[in-house]
């Protein structure tokens, strides 16, 4: 996330647990767009997508869905705010994460378009 601000890139990220979509981050021009994980919006969506400790997430350089944005704040702001109070997800609660994993009711519109995505894995912090 703080590589796409810093660059002013279009992009929207899934990150997913196990295969199941459990977020959906997205920012225009450096500004954070959408940050979804479960029932958390926002700054608690990015918090929450923070703790994951082991998890998947692919990026495609292209403007996230519109359909997906709520909200409108520098991401690298965001980021700051939320890494300023950071949590630990328990076990349980990454298994209701996934209970409440973004469906493709919730996904729905076409996927972003781009040539070029990046896909990556995650693991916990050393």
């Amino acid at each position: 996330l703080r590589s796409i601000a810093e660059d002013d890139e279009d992009a929207e990220i899934v990150v997913r647990v196990d295969g199941k979509a459990v977020g959906v981050l997205g920012v225009i021009r450096g500004d954070l767009v959408t940050a979804m994980c479960g029932d958390h919006r926002g700054v608690d969506a990015l918090r929450m997508l923070n703790a994951i400790p082991d998890g998947t997430f692919e990026a495609k350089y292209a403007a996230p869905r519109p359909h997906l944005r709520h909200m409108k704040q520098p991401a690298l702001e965001a980021l700051e705010e939320a890494l300023e109070t950071p949590i630990t997800l328990s076990t349980r609660a990454i298994t209701k994460l996934q209970s409440k994993a973004l469906d493709e009711k919730t996904l729905v519109g076409p996927a972003p378009s781009a040539p070029e995505h990046t896909a990556g894995r995650f693991q916990p912090r050393r």
